[in-house]
């Protein structure tokens, strides 16, 4: 097993503020590859926005674990955003492949890293979460990427006193093609969360760090449906969400996604966690599951008719009459 490899010293005190680096600055893509973000960068921003004021510090962690093969590929991503105040973190979960000897290619440009054994996903964003120093905050996974000027963007609506920002994400195979586009709705975000039972698109969702102080911290035990717990947890709590239009950030499907994973009879693991997650979510705040039902009902339709997904599709009876049945609600 590999050894724990020692990280950046990190000073809380005298938290790293780092200009993203020019394509130039970083090392050589491998070969064969170009396109974003190989060969290709974002434009880079003047250290202060329009109105004079420093860009606000984005803070992102980046959980990762024997992922070498698309690791790069995200970190390229980050560091490319051309952002003139970055603070990225990347947790490696004691990986066994080449994700480490990838780290340190560029250990110059993360305020702070390690490679050590820890509890799974929801530990390792927790320990990169609590080394933030930024107004904004972030985890992008490392089978994600964020598309060219994503920073930009969301930093521009943060400065506009928004506190939740979420927006589109491309779907890639694990050859690099684009197999999905896939839009969310301009409803308050916390309706797409309680009424879908689905998590926002976690890769192009950002927070303040005043909301996050508010929420508290990420639920470290969960292995599937963390990312749809955090952010029921964070849209409840938000008061001025945005979402942006456009395509900010992707993800890519392979066999190795914990989100595909099914037990011997087909059935995705993360269903049985992700329904006990609600009931408890409804109980504790006193919403009874026909309320639920019946927000459902009126949620569903429009939001497929905003994002165009036709034909329009309703709750099946089964499952409303096991809704309604169900003794432990």
């Amino acid at each position: 097993m590999r050894q724990s490899v020692k990280p950046k010293v990190y000073y809380p005190q005298f938290a790293m503020t780092m200009r993203c680096p020019t394509l130039k600055e970083l090392p050589s893509p491998p070969p064969g590859k170009t396109g974003w973000p190989w060969t290709e960068e974002s434009s880079q921003l003047p250290d202060t926005m329009p109105d004079g004021r420093l860009w606000p510090k984005v803070s992102i962690v980046t959980p990762t674990f024997s992922q070498g093969q698309f690791l790069e590929e995200t970190i390229r991503s980050v560091l490319l955003q051309g952002y003139p105040n970055l603070e990225y973190i990347i947790i490696d979960g004691s990986s066994s492949d080449n994700s480490v000897e990838i780290i340190e290619k560029y250990d110059r440009y993360l305020a702070y890293w390690v490679s050590e054994s820890d509890r799974g996903q929801g530990h390792a964003i927790s320990k990169g979460m609590h080394r933030f120093n930024g107004q904004i905050e972030a985890w992008l996974n490392s089978d994600d990427r964020y598309l060219p000027g994503c920073l930009h963007r969301v930093a521009a609506k943060f400065a506009a006193r928004h506190d939740f920002i979420y927006g589109n994400r491309v779907v890639w195979n694990s050859d690099g093609k684009v197999i999905g586009l896939e839009r969310l709705p301009r409803f308050h975000p916390y309706a797409y969360v309680i009424y879908t039972q689905r998590s926002l698109f976690q890769e192009a969702c950002f927070w303040s760090k005043n909301l996050r102080q508010l929420v508290g911290w990420i639920n470290k035990d969960l292995r599937y449906n963390l990312d749809t717990d955090w952010f029921r947890r964070l849209t409840e709590k938000c008061s001025r969400p945005c979402h942006i239009p456009e395509y900010i950030a992707g993800c890519i499907e392979h066999e190795g996604r914990k989100s595909v994973e099914c037990d011997a009879t087909g059935r995705a693991l993360n269903h049985e966690e992700g329904e006990n997650l609600l009931k408890e979510f409804l109980r504790e705040r006193g919403i009874s599951r026909l309320r639920h039902l019946a927000g459902w009902i009126w949620y569903v339709p429009l939001m497929r008719i905003q994002i165009g997904q036709f034909p329009l599709s309703f709750p099946r009876i089964e499952t409303i009459k096991k809704i309604i049945m169900d003794p432990k609600i």
